[in-house]
């Protein structure tokens, strides 16, 4: 399968994100084939396409996960796409923070306990007066000492957004983010991420199956099979 990218494209001196002319495959046809995308420092992009699109390899190419075949992928100027993995790590651990589907908080930790390692594991410094801010900024600052199996759906969403927001990232990427929500509790996550990683001077990459969320973005990718 070919993947086509409508939406952006193009290099770009002050890019947050710049991919160029990557392809990647799995040992069978190309999945992606001279693939280019740019989202600039600060920028918000939509990354939609139905389930097998190429969405997951994507991200796992961008996190440094997956090494391309060919083509280069920078993050605020470093190469992330080549190297041993230990520079991707590090690269990653930089630069990216990623809120996964299935949130992935650590439930023997409390939630201000989940923002610690979060922070500690990125090399940053966060202190309790940081994580307590981060937290009610979010609308959960009472649920800071709770473990994760004591949070709601809702809750426990937020509490990963926050995790991923106390690294400080340059680039938050969201995995799936309304999957399971209604139209009202869409909106309102697609208007918390888009706000947040505002306020949080972060670029935002929202990779999802859910059209409802193409209204929310200036600016998009469609990732669509094609025959090889």
């Amino acid at each position: 399968m070919l993947i086509r990218a409508v939406g952006l494209g193009g290099v770009s001196v002050n890019a947050l994100l710049q991919i160029d002319e990557v392809s990647h495959d799995f040992g069978g046809p190309a999945l992606f084939h001279n693939f280019s995308m740019t989202l600039p420092m600060g920028g918000q992009c939509l990354l939609v396409g139905p389930s097998g699109s190429g969405k997951s390899t994507l991200i796992n190419l961008i996190c440094g996960f997956l090494k391309p075949r060919s083509g280069e992928i920078r993050i605020a100027g470093e190469a992330i796409s080549q190297g041993a993995e230990a520079a991707r790590d590090a690269v990653r651990k930089r630069h990216v923070a990623v809120v996964f589907q299935s949130l992935r908080l650590v439930s023997a930790l409390s939630v201000a306990g989940n923002l610690q390692l979060a922070a500690r594991l990125a090399g940053r410094a966060a202190s309790q007066t940081d994580i307590a801010l981060l937290l009610d900024e979010l609308g959960i600052g009472e649920k800071a000492n709770a473990r994760p199996h004591q949070l709601s759906q809702g809750q426990a969403q937020r509490a990963a957004v926050a995790r991923a927001l106390i690294a400080r990232p340059s680039l938050l990427i969201a995995d799936e983010p309304t999957s399971a929500l209604d139209d009202a509790n869409a909106a309102r996550v697609a208007d918390m991420l888009l706000r947040l990683a505002s306020d949080h001077g972060t670029g935002l990459l929202v990779a999802t199956h859910d059209v409802r969320l193409r209204p929310f973005f200036d600016k998009a990718i469609a990732l669509e099979g094609v025959p090889a």
